[in-house]
């Protein structure tokens, strides 16, 4: 689905910044493994890798997830030109996702 939106919005002012939030499994998705992924599926852009202030707290999350109030994966944030976050919850509905961004654009 992002290869898709990737390839549609390629050098139209769109950026993809994709995120690791680690919540659970500390001792195994670590930065490594999101690069491991990050190679796996081919994604082309930043991938990076959030982990909770308190990995003892199992109340405690990501900043990521505590800042957008993400609660899933693959969780989708889009946020417009001047910051404003219009899109913010859990969905793999590419033509949605694709109907919004021809929108914003």
């Amino acid at each position: 689905m992002t290869k898709k939106l990737q390839r549609t919005f390629s050098g139209r002012q769109v950026a993809f910044i994709y995120v690791q939030t680690t919540f659970e499994g500390f001792s195994s998705n670590d930065f490594e493994r999101a690069k491991r992924e990050q190679r796996k599926w081919k994604i082309a852009g930043p991938v990076g890798h959030d982990v909770p202030s308190d990995a003892n707290d199992p109340r405690s999350r990501p900043n990521t997830m505590r800042d957008y109030r993400t609660g899933g994966t693959p969780w989708t944030v889009i946020i417009d030109r001047m910051g404003v976050i219009r899109f913010n919850d859990f969905t793999r509905d590419a033509e949605f996702h694709h109907r919004m961004i021809e929108a914003l654009l």
